[in-house]
């Protein structure tokens, strides 16, 4: 069966690829690391919902940089379907929201300063009325991190 899903992984109907990523994450989480390389790619794949799949899987299994800068990436991909069904939602908890340095400190986290502000902004404008979201993160941002997105931040307010 796992030679069976990895073959859909490259398979021309979207929905042979949704499958395929939801066929490897009920393998379970070994099957799923082990086979990373091939499932992050779709991250950048034409269709939101397989995205949306690729960022769900991945994100129960790591959250290292290379998966945080992949998903960063597909964060900033202008969104074919509308919230709450898209990328941007289910980026936004995956990467801002956990307890890790990217969550915590977005621009001292290592990565480049233009894609985080990019993807925190797309984030946050993608849902305005994200209350619950924006309250998490009181606490935690410094003066620092809401002065860089202080424009969308105002927007929303």
């Amino acid at each position: 069966m796992l030679p069976r899903l990895l073959e859909c992984l490259g398979h021309e109907s979207a929905r042979y690829r949704e499958g395929a990523i939801h066929g490897l994450a009920a393998c379970g989480p070994d099957i799923v690391l082990q086979h990373l390389s091939r499932i992050v790619p779709l991250l950048q794949d034409p269709q939101d919902f397989v995205r949306i799949a690729a960022v769900e899987v991945i994100a129960k299994v790591t959250d290292d940089a290379e998966s945080q800068l992949a998903m960063l990436k597909a964060t900033v991909v202008a969104p074919v379907a509308v919230a709450p069904n898209s990328v941007r939602n289910a980026t936004q908890g995956v990467l801002f929201g956990k307890d890790h340095a990217l969550a915590r400190t977005p621009f001292e986290a290592g990565f480049d300063e233009a894609l985080v502000r990019q993807a925190l902004e797309d984030v946050l404008l993608t849902d305005p009325g994200g209350a619950k979201f924006l309250a998490s993160r009181k606490a935690i941002w410094s003066q620092d991190t809401v002065r860089r997105i202080a424009g969308p931040l105002t927007f929303i307010a």
